[in-house]
């Protein structure tokens, strides 16, 4: 029987198919509703819901908030579908208005400073490998689950071709992109350096970048996006930049998008959006195009 939040959201997973991912963040957005308001279903109402709501945005962004409702939103409509509860407390909290701003990317001067660090052989072990990972994220725009997702198979290095992996997609879909000329030999040499670590041959279904073949101070037998953000975290510290593998996607994003006159579908393809218009917020405005072209109509000129 359905009594808690808890409860509900353990149904709602038993029977939808969820990506890991999204189930985790299910089980997260629950067990933090349940600490700040209550875990009890019969005492949610909308004062309980309004004063969670004014919890949240005291230690949350507006995104995580929407974020949230849209959760808890989303398992009490299948619990009245299911019949498993009686109403839906969310369905008459709003959402926040989210006021977009322009996605923070990393600097010239702070991806350079990280590649200096990085090729140095004083800075984090194991500094070859980040070397590689930083200028293969910076490269391809790719996200940290979709590195860790990514396997040895999923390399074609003589199509120089790269498949992303439904499990590390957001949209749930799989697509290619170009592997990098740069990055050919290095990737190669990771290739020899992780068949050797590993003491075996590599096999398909390998990931590609496994730091804990490399490092013993990482624990596990593969790689994390944990590790990968720590990396990050340590990175900025280290440099002075800030720096992660959100801001370096969203670097190569807006550099490509302001690059003459820009392919703007090739972009969305590369970066998996499924709405161009994300695509779009990387196109800086540039006042002096809008100057000319005010120019070339005849108007203020």
């Amino acid at each position: 029987m359905v009594k808690t939040v808890s409860d509900l959201c353990e149904h709602y997973l038993s029977r939808k198919i969820l990506a890991p991912i999204t189930a985790k963040n299910y089980l997260k957005i629950v067990a933090r509703f349940e600490r700040l308001a209550t875990p009890v279903i019969a005492r949610i109402d909308e004062d309980v819901c309004l004063d969670w709501r004014k919890r949240i945005l005291e230690e949350a962004s507006v995104e995580t908030y929407n974020s949230y409702l849209r959760c808890l939103r989303a398992l009490f409509s299948y619990g009245v579908e299911r019949r498993l509860v009686s109403y839906n407390p969310f369905k008459y909290i709003e959402l926040t208005p989210n006021h977009h701003r322009r996605p923070k990317g990393v600097s010239a001067e702070g991806y350079e400073a990280a590649i200096r660090f990085l090729e140095s052989p004083n800075s984090l072990a194991p500094n070859w490998f980040w070397l590689l990972l930083v200028k293969f994220m910076a490269y391809t725009g790719v996200r940290a689950r979709q590195v860790v997702t990514l396997q040895w198979r999923d390399l074609d290095f003589d199509g120089l071709v790269i498949q992303l992996r439904v499990a590390g997609s957001k949209t749930r879909r799989e697509w290619e992109i170009p592997m990098p000329s740069s990055l050919v030999e290095p990737l190669r040499d990771l290739f020899e350096r992780s068949r050797m670590n590993g003491l075996r041959e590599v096999r398909p279904e390998d990931q590609v970048f496994n730091v804990t073949l490399f490092y013993k101070r990482y624990k596990g037998n593969s790689m994390s996006i944990a590790q990968i953000n720590g990396f990050y975290r340590r990175l900025s510290d280290a440099i002075g930049h800030k720096i992660s593998s959100r801001r370096l996607r969203h670097a190569l994003a807006t550099n490509l998008a302001n690059v003459g006159n820009p392919d703007l579908f090739a972009i969305q393809e590369l970066l998996g959006h499924t709405d161009i218009r994300t695509t779009r917020r990387y196109v800086k405005t540039d006042v002096e195009r809008i100057r000319r072209l005010l120019k070339q109509a005849g108007i203020g000129a």
